[in-house]
């Protein structure tokens, strides 16, 4: 009894193609879900029209002695093991220099810090310019940081799994300031 109307057009149920459509859809996701979730069906256990699903909880992934998410955060920034201010340029606390610099470096994984940008916010006398960016330059390199990490669960072809901790770069900003006070070079 198929008609022009395609909204009234039936199937072989006597359904609505639109009905028919969505019950394959329907029943399609559930499968997939289940499959995907790994829940087993029992098929002797059907009838007609409907199926029982046990739901099993599922199983803890494996995890290695030394690292799991109960030991550590699934997520931490690097935190500073030595980060050594420059050393005020003699020369320029005789003069009385005072600036401003912004530094952006990056935290490799190793813990080290390596300079990527320096820019002046309040520039020195450029007779002076190079003893500041030596001492900036001089104190990054000798930076150290925990590195910062990531817990990854890892899933392996045998159907194990763990956590892998995965070091990750950080790239950070910092303001130096440097100023005269009482004769006395002053840096923060």
């Amino acid at each position: 009894r198929a008609t022009s109307d395609r909204r009234l057009s039936t199937t072989l149920y006597g359904l609505p193609k639109v009905m028919h459509r969505l019950t394959v859809i329907v029943a399609v996701t559930i499968l997939v879900g289940c499959a995907a979730r790994r829940v087993p069906v029992d098929v002797e256990a059907q009838s007609v029209g409907t199926a029982e699903l046990e739901l099993l909880p599922s199983p803890e992934p494996e995890r290695p002695a030394d690292v799991s998410p109960t030991s550590l955060p699934p997520e931490a920034a690097p935190e500073t093991v030595s980060q050594a201010l420059p050393t005020y340029p003699s020369s320029a606390i005789n003069d009385g220099v005072a600036c401003k610099a912004e530094l952006l470096y990056h935290i490799e994984t190793d813990g080290s810090a390596t300079l990527v940008r320096l820019t002046w916010d309040l520039p020195p006398p450029s007779d002076h310019l190079d003893a500041f960016e030596t001492a900036i330059n001089d104190a990054v390199a000798t930076w150290e940081f925990a590195p910062g990490y990531q817990l990854r669960l890892v899933e392996r072809a045998d159907g194990t799994s763990s956590y892998e901790k995965r070091l990750i770069p950080k790239a950070r900003r910092a303001m130096i300031r440097f100023r005269v006070e009482g004769g006395k070079g002053v840096v923060e």
